[in-house]
């Protein structure tokens, strides 16, 4: 499976989603809507493949920005679960939303296995546009909870 992210900065464009597409099925391919849009437009740029709870699932991980033409942006970072089934298309992705508002993350991640102790430690580095900041977060408990820290602020846009 693919994700394809959707939406842009630009007026008319903002409206955007998350969208996976089963490229093991015969063409032409028929996408799934993974996001709502009952949280009003946002844009996504960056999506990402990981276990953010440990059931041995892949889920989405991605950030997300608004940005109205009068106001202030907006920006968040959160995770989709697979729903449980072989067909994860069929089900519905439950949203949790790890970090939201002007400080949040909000239009690129990657995924980075770092070593502490030596143990590997999951961790995802953010980068924030309009929040102009660098963030890393870890989760190392058995509970399987996040935790992040903030690396610097005012990093400049990108």
């Amino acid at each position: 499976m693919i994700i394809i992210p959707s939406g842009f900065l630009v007026p008319t464009k903002g409206d955007g989603a998350l969208t996976i597409y089963d490229l093991n099925d015969e063409e032409p391919y028929t996408g799934y809507t993974v996001t709502s849009d009952s949280e009003g437009e946002w844009f996504y740029h960056r999506a990402i493949w990981l276990d953010m709870d440990g059931d041995g699932r892949d889920d989405i991980v991605t950030c997300r920005a608004q940005k109205p033409i009068f106001g202030d942006e907006s920006g968040e970072m959160l995770w989709f679960k697979q729903p449980a089934g072989e067909e994860p298309w069929k089900g519905t992705w439950k949203e949790t939303i790890l970090q939201k508002g002007s400080n949040s993350p909000d239009t690129f991640l990657i995924p980075v296995e770092l070593t502490e102790g030596g143990a590997t430690v999951q961790t995802i580095m953010t980068a924030g546009f309009f929040s102009k900041s660098l963030d890393i977060w870890w989760r190392k408990d058995e509970q399987k909870q996040w935790t992040s820290d903030n690396v610097s602020y005012n990093t400049g846009q990108g």
